[in-house]
């Protein structure tokens, strides 16, 4: 299987896992947000985001954050999970870096078409209700 494919088959099947949960649409949001999310802030920033706000122990804590950042880092190989995810884009060398943000760049495409496609997300949805 060409690394396309995993990359294509990982995103596709967190998406489908999610699509009968409460929280499918911020799910969903969070899909179509990181993209641009990565490019303004770059990737450590918007790992830490995800981090911050997926918290499992506070009052506030939002489930889709800790669960899409886990399926992401499984989706680019690391199948560690999200904390190994969010360590090595803090800890690599710049070359190392850029491979990073390239790969979960390749990868949340495919979250974000897939969120489209299977959790009926859109960007104009997203929109009317911030």
């Amino acid at each position: 299987m060409f690394r396309e494919q995993q990359r294509a088959k990982a995103a596709y099947q967190a998406v489908e896992a999610v699509k009968n949960e409460g929280w499918k649409n911020a799910y969903g949001g969070l899909c179509l947000r990181l993209p641009p999310l990565i490019q303004t802030n770059g990737l450590c920033l918007a790992i830490a985001f995800l981090e911050s706000k997926g918290k499992v122990d506070t009052e506030k804590s939002k489930p889709e954050h800790e669960r899409f950042l886990n399926d992401l880092a499984i989706a680019c190989g690391v199948t560690a999970g999200r904390k190994e995810l969010a360590k090595r884009a803090r800890e690599f060398d710049a070359g190392g870096y850029m491979l990073l943000t390239e790969e979960v760049m390749r990868c949340a495409t495919y979250f974000k078409r897939y969120a489209e496609a299977v959790l009926m997300v859109e960007a104009t949805s997203l929109e009317r209700n911030q």
